[in-house]
C-alpha cells in the first residue's frame, strides 16, 4: 500500500501524462489465501508457483518478461524495480524523455556493470560454482534496485529466455539475457539520480 500511494500512485502518473500498469510479482508460498482480498481490490499482484527466496528471485525475472509478452506487448517503457526502493517520479520522467528523444540511441537506462567478477567463495552468498557457470566473468547487467527498458528492448529479453540457461542470480541471469538477445551496450547508464 506504501507504493500504491507514493512514487506508484496511478493518479499521480496521469497528472505527468503517463498511464502505467503496475504488477508487484510475489511467490505464491502459501499466500493466495493471506493475499484474496487485495488480488481482488487491486487486480495488481501477479503470483507465481515458487517459493520466495534470494535464489528465487529469478523466477520473477522469467514471470515477468512472459507477463509482458502476454499481457502488455505493446509497452512504451518497462521499469523493473525492487520493493524496498523509493523512487522519485520526475527523476524517472527525465529519463522516460532521454529514451524517448529522437537523439537518443540506447534502449535501457539502468546501474550497470559492465564487467563483474563470478564469486568462486562457497561461503559467499554470490557463490556460483564452475559447474553452473564456467566463465569467470559475468555478461554486462543492470544492478537490481531497478532499471528501465523500452518495450521492444523487453520484448528481446523475453524472446531470449528460451535459449537462456536459468542462474540462480537474476541480475546476472537478466544480463545473460541482454547478451543472448544481441542488446550489449558499451556506455554505462546510472539511475542513481532519482534514487534515494
Amino acid at each position: 500500500m506504501a507504493i500504491r500511494e507514493s512514487w506508484l500512485d496511478l493518479e499521480l502518473w496521469k497528472t505527468f501524462g503517463y498511464k502505467i500498469k503496475i504488477v508487484f510479482i510475489i511467490g505464491k508460498d502459501g499466500k493466495k489465501g493471506q493475499l484474496k482480498e487485495e488480488l481482488e481490490m487491486f487486480e495488481d499482484i501477479l503470483l507465481l508457483d515458487f517459493t520466495e527466496s534470494f535464489h528465487h528471485l529469478v523466477y520473477k525475472d522469467i514471470g515477468y518478461l512472459h507477463f509482458l509478452e502476454e499481457k502488455c506487448p505493446n509497452a512504451e517503457f518497462i521499469f523493473k524495480g525492487d520493493d524496498d526502493i523509493l523512487l522519485v517520479p520526475q527523476g524517472l520522467i527525465h529519463d522516460l524523455e532521454q529514451l524517448k528523444s529522437e537523439d537518443n540511441e540506447f534502449e535501457a537506462i539502468g546501474c550497470r556493470k559492465p564487467k563483474a567478477d563470478v564469486i568462486r567463495n562457497p561461503r559467499s552468498r554470490y557463490f556460483l560454482p564452475e559447474e553452473i557457470f564456467e566463465d569467470n566473468f559475468f555478461a554486462p547487467y543492470y544492478a537490481g534496485a531497478c532499471y528501465v527498458t523500452t518495450g521492444s528492448f523487453a520484448m528481446k529479453m523475453a524472446k531470449a529466455l528460451s535459449m537462456t540457461e536459468v542462474l540462480p542470480m537474476d541480475d546476472v541471469f537478466a544480463g545473460e539475457l541482454i547478451k543472448n538477445a544481441n542488446l550489449m551496450y558499451e556506455t554505462d547508464f546510472l539511475v542513481q539520480k532519482y534514487l534515494f
